[in-house]
């Protein structure tokens, strides 16, 4: 702490007090180059998050996408549950614009619901975005769950998912609500997204206007969550990547492209190829992780 600028002028400094003095000016002069240094590095890749403004405010990568439709597949006659994960930011032209870009996404639950065991799952998950934020001098508020993603255990059912519901709203709790989605994956819509006719997700944010999260009629659809292409070190299928591909891929944002889907056609999913290559194998959830450990989640 500095010394108060307008010390009494009855109470003359000791020479101690003047050591003390000059031994904290000497201390802060050295801190203060690492501390420019520090921030310059944290602004650097935070500027390299702010990069892409191109491919629209809110986007989801084809990756995510693809992983979602498999953990909704491989447990088609159930409901699954998963966290939405990814980079958020201020527009830096207009602190009222944040940017939400969903790169991956973690399969939790495709058993009844447990808020205990959720909270276990979420405890790890945020230990390790922590661990990776760190890692690269990012601020947490950065990299971070995004929101939520569902599908009922009924294909015709559409509603909105109590459970996941009332995680988004906590999400909105300690964030925002500019920065928290909600995606629903439709299983009665796989079948046309196979065939690259349709994404089968509906995706939902809180209403500017509404004050309780918790209320299902505060979720209002939206249509400007755009699927999106990625870089090559983009995990699919084969492709398999280090963990410090993975993580550069991940906190990449500029590396973004939108899909042509100006005919509302989107083959450039993938999806047929990427179920051909059976990720289903490969993919597990927080529930499988409980049963079997050896599994990663």
């Amino acid at each position: 702490m500095s010394a108060d600028p307008n010390p009494d002028a009855s109470s003359q400094p000791t020479t101690d007090d003047v050591n003390d003095e000059a031994s904290s000016k000497s201390n802060n002069n050295t801190d203060q180059p690492n501390t420019q240094t520090e921030q310059k590095s944290a602004n650097d890749v935070e500027c390299k998050l702010n990069k892409n403004t191109q491919c629209g405010q809110r986007t989801c990568t084809v990756y995510a996408h693809n992983k979602m439709i498999c953990h909704a597949l491989k447990h088609l006659s159930g409901s699954v549950f998963g966290l939405l994960i990814g980079t958020t930011y201020k527009d830096p032209r207009s602190s009222n614009t944040t940017y939400c870009h969903v790169m991956d996404v973690i399969p939790l639950q495709h058993t009844v619901f447990s808020a205990m065991v959720i909270e276990v799952a979420f405890l790890q998950i945020e230990e390790w975005l922590s661990a990776l934020c760190k890692a690269h001098n990012i601020s947490g508020k950065h990299a971070r769950v995004l929101g939520v993603y569902f599908a009922n255990n009924h294909g015709e059912d559409v509603n909105k998912n109590t459970s996941a519901i009332i995680i988004a709203s906590q999400l909105v709790a300690r964030y925002s609500r500019a920065s928290v989605l909600m995606c629903q994956i439709v299983s009665d819509r796989i079948d046309m997204a196979y065939k690259g006719e349709d994404c089968a997700l509906d995706w939902y944010m809180m209403s500017p206007k509404s004050g309780d999260a918790e209320n299902k009629k505060s979720w209002r659809d939206i249509d400007d969550v755009f699927v999106v292409q990625s870089g090559d070190n983009a995990p699919s299928g084969k492709n398999i990547v280090t963990q410090t591909q993975y993580e550069d891929w991940f906190l990449d944002a500029a590396q973004l492209q939108s899909l042509d889907v100006a005919k509302q056609r989107f083959n450039e999913l993938r999806l047929q190829a990427f179920l051909e290559q059976k990720p289903e194998q490969q993919l597990y959830d927080f529930d499988d992780h409980l049963d079997d450990p050896s599994k990663d989640w």
